[in-house]
């Protein structure tokens, strides 16, 4: 074989390996991104030491394998829980990078206030785990933990109302928010990551805009791709479903069970893939 030849012959076998390996990554099924997510505690017997909790975070066609951390003060860690101790009681912004079996990254950045950050044992009781089910029939309806949650009919994106009682036998998380609210669209990662983790076993999310329009919410919502939310808006201004849930500030969610009784009340940042799984 002449060296031309041979070069012609090595020409063809490169392509054809390109074209073998074009068609087997055509045929690889795209690999989802995780979705980051975090929760911060004060750490008991320390004024500035925070523990970080990465637990919420979830991949949903994998596992996450890395966990990093930038904690804003020049300092970085890994785990899927780290406790970082600050120089000072200040605000700090934070980010977690997660990265999947597959090399997929997912991050998230938040604005941590030392100062307004509780133990993580203080926040634990509003959250229900063993207590007894309660029969929609015999439960009073209030908007506090163990209490049977108030039915609402309100409408969603599409213009058609949105019940409670639509998504009776099925665990709800609801979430009153704005769109205009950082900490609202913050929380929108860990919500997300619980619907992946979860939805298949029955989990709902229920977004309740407290916005005067529903542009606003339907263009973030667009814009960060959480197409997996059933999103409603409390009319404006008598905002009815609010004052049933006596929502102040926001974001405030609720976690209801298969039979339409709260078991969590509070902040997003701390429902807990725990407390959920305690009524999956």
């Amino acid at each position: 074989m002449t060296k031309t030849k041979r070069i012609a012959h090595a020409v063809v076998l490169l392509v054809g390996v390109g074209l073998l390996a074009a068609a087997a990554a055509a045929q690889t099924p795209k690999n989802a991104s995780p979705v980051a997510s975090f929760s911060a505690f004060l750490s008991q017997g320390s004024g500035a030491t925070v523990e970080f909790d990465a637990s919420a975070s979830a991949d949903s066609d994998g596992r996450i394998v890395t966990y990093q951390w930038v904690f804003g003060d020049g300092s970085t860690g890994s785990g899927v829980v780290k406790d970082h101790a600050y120089a000072r009681v200040e605000r700090y912004n934070v980010t977690l990078l997660v990265i999947d079996d597959a090399g997929a990254t997912g991050m998230v950045t938040r604005t941590i206030d030392v100062e307004d950050l509780q133990p993580r044992s203080a926040r634990s009781p509003k959250v229900a785990t063993s207590a007894p089910s309660v029969s929609l029939s015999t439960a009073q309806v209030g908007n506090r933990v163990g209490m049977r949650a108030p039915e609402f009919s309100i409408p969603g994106t599409d213009d058609v109302n949105v019940r409670l009682s639509d998504y009776a036998e099925q665990v709800v998380i609801l979430e009153f928010w704005t769109s205009t609210c950082p900490a609202c669209q913050a929380s929108m990662a860990g919500l997300e990551a619980l619907r992946i983790r979860y939805e298949a076993q029955g989990l709902v999310v229920i977004l309740v805009s407290i916005d005067q329009t529903a542009t606003g919410p339907a263009d973030f919502l667009t814009r960060a791709g959480y197409a997996g939310f059933v999103s409603t808006i409390d009319p404006y201004p008598a905002r009815v479903t609010r004052a049933s849930y006596d929502v102040g500030h926001v974001p405030h969610t609720f976690l209801i069970d298969r039979s339409g009784v709260i078991r969590y009340s509070g902040s997003p940042g701390y429902l807990t893939p725990a407390a959920v799984e305690a009524w999956i």
